[in-house]
């Protein structure tokens, strides 16, 4: 498959190699410097990809989406940070009868966490003298704080548990992205 990257910061730069390593062909990088609002976005700047993965930032994440949508280009959006104009992108898209890929994290294991976290808040639901509260932790350069993992976590198991989930956000050194909380079933007395 042939892939453009759009964002050429972390996750950007992770990617290519990764990509490469699959089999895959990277067609092209965009950073900011060459798409400004967008407008570097377009097919033979491109090198003609499949699809395009979108990894920048929330200021810069709907104008790419949209440029992608505009040219009939598949996107592949992982940043996180915009959703307040999701609505209005994912209207885009349909009109345009586009495709639009968006999630807070490609990992499988959160996929499996959120699954869990889901299970695990809908069978205390009934348990109101528990609490839950979700802790994340990332490096000092993070942007987005909670995360958009953290949040979308909170979110899904907060409507399973029927109540609001508090996050925490912890941001410190160069660790990698944790997202996690107590035990479910500790009490509130034991928490303190």
């Amino acid at each position: 498959m042939k892939l453009a990257i759009i964002g050429d910061g972390k996750m950007g730069q992770a990617l290519a190699p990764l990509a490469t390593a699959r089999g895959h062909a990277v067609t092209a990088m965009l950073g900011l410097a060459e798409n400004r609002d967008g407008n570097g976005i377009d097919p033979a700047r491109l090198g003609h990809p499949d699809v395009a993965i979108e990894f920048t930032e929330p200021g810069s994440a709907v104008a790419n989406a949209l440029a992608c949508v505009r040219i009939g280009l598949p996107v592949v959006v992982g940043t996180t940070g915009w959703y307040d104009r999701l609505p209005e992108v994912t209207s885009e898209v349909r009109r345009a009868n586009g495709a639009m890929f968006v999630a807070p994290n490609f990992s499988l294991g959160v996929a499996v966490m959120v699954a869990a976290a889901q299970a695990a808040a809908a069978a205390a639901r009934a348990l109101t003298a528990f609490d839950v509260h979700l802790l994340e932790t990332h490096h000092a350069a993070k942007k987005d704080r909670p995360s958009g993992t953290a949040a979308s976590i909170a979110d899904i198991a907060g409507q399973a548990l029927d109540r609001e989930i508090p996050i925490t956000s912890v941001r410190t050194g160069h660790v990698p992205g944790t997202e996690h909380g107590p035990p479910l079933g500790e009490s509130k007395q034991a928490a303190g």
